[in-house]
């Protein structure tokens, strides 16, 4: 690296392990003081990662995987590099700079990392002051509709058709014999909600005859072999034309047509 010119022209920060490679590169005889401070990372409250070195630690070599690949930023002689502030006028160039081409010295940089202050209070001014009706969805459904009414409106009958065709397309695959009906999908469809907040150690528990676990409104809705045969063959997508680069590929027929429905929604 010539001059640090080339640090504000990348299209993106440089790295602490980046940084700390291009200063080695740089071989002078002058004294210039060298600081490298670590942003804080997105993930600065999990406890999971610990810092492998001090909160001030002089030693590159200590530093995690974690520090290496955060955003760097450069002080020289205790001042910040800044795009204003430029250091090629303080930094001498490569081509002023007499050097050994066998050898390379490595610089003494000190590594400071900033940590967050995570400060305990209330929001002084709300995030949107004025709510009115246009924040909300043009639902034009109230009290006296059913609650199936307001799930039509993110799941119709159209998408939940296309359940069923691929569900029973995909058991076919696998020689297995499987009818599904558009009301067997929504009552399928119902026992996942509400097993998502009535939660039972195991799935079939649902359909027991003993008082203290047994759901009647799952019990009476669908047999049990029903859902399971559902449950195991269950796809939103035809997996003979799955797009090998897209890990979602399974689903994201159902993805795409959930967010087309949400957005609509909020129009």
């Amino acid at each position: 690296m010539s001059n640090f010119n080339d640090y504000w022209e990348r299209k993106r920060p440089l790295t602490v392990h980046e940084l700390l490679a291009e200063l080695e590169n740089i071989e002078d005889d002058n004294h210039y003081k060298y600081d490298v401070y670590i942003t804080p990372p997105t993930d600065a409250g999990n406890d999971t990662d610990e810092d492998s070195g001090e909160e001030d630690c002089q030693d590159p070599d200590r530093l995690n995987h974690n520090q290496l690949d955060a955003e760097a930023e450069l002080y020289i002689n205790d001042k910040p590099v800044t795009e204003e502030n430029n250091v090629e006028d303080n930094t001498p160039t490569t081509s002023s700079i007499p050097s050994n081409p066998h050898k390379k010295v490595r610089k003494a940089t000190s590594v400071i990392q900033e940590k967050p202050k995570w400060v305990l209070d209330d929001l002084k001014n709300p995030i949107c002051e004025n709510w009115s009706e246009s924040f909300l969805p043009p639902i034009s459904l109230g009290a006296e509709n059913h609650s199936l009414d307001f799930f039509e409106l993110f799941m119709p009958a159209q998408l939940v058709l296309f359940l069923v065709k691929h569900t029973v397309q995909y058991a076919a695959s696998k020689n297995r014999q499987l009818t599904v009906s558009v009301e067997d999908m929504y009552a399928f469809l119902g026992i996942l909600h509400v097993s998502g907040y009535n939660v039972l150690p195991r799935r079939r528990m649902y359909w027991e005859e003993n008082d203290d676990v047994q759901n009647r409104l799952i019990s009476t809705s669908m047999r049990r072999k029903t859902f399971e045969d559902i449950f195991r063959n269950l796809h939103a997508a035809d997996n003979s034309v799955l797009d090998p680069t897209d890990r979602m590929a399974k689903v994201r027929p159902l993805i795409v047509a959930l967010n087309r429905l949400f957005w609509i929604m909020h129009q």
